[in-house]
């Protein structure tokens, strides 16, 4: 689509005049090349969200997995500070734990 955009544009300035004629502005070239970038802006912008997206989506698992490490060391550091205080340990295993809440499936749009 761009590229017809871009070869219309292109192959009209020549014969701008008779588009003149028939109520074309005379700035139509200009103002199609304008929307041109403008698309191919858009174009660029939505790529670059793509990758920015992709990158904090990497950032966050980075950042989870970091996370759950540091449990797994205090869940040891826990159990070996509290060996042989089995009512401590028992409190801390309920208070510790973290229930997990299931995600969402995303609800799919059906006929209407």
């Amino acid at each position: 689509m761009l590229h017809t955009a871009r070869l219309f544009a292109e192959r009209a300035a020549p014969h701008s005049d008779a588009f003149i004629r028939y109520a074309l502005p005379p700035s139509f070239i200009d103002e199609l090349n304008a929307h041109i970038q403008n698309v191919e802006q858009a174009i660029r912008n939505r790529s670059g969200a793509r990758v920015a997206h992709k990158d904090a989506t990497a950032g966050i698992d980075a950042a989870i997995k970091r996370g759950m490490d540091a449990i797994f060391q205090l869940e040891v550091i826990v159990a070996n500070t509290l060996r042989g205080d089995a009512p401590l340990l028992a409190v801390w295993n309920s208070v510790s734990h973290v229930k997990r809440v299931p995600r969402r499936k995303a609800a799919t749009a059906g006929p209407e």
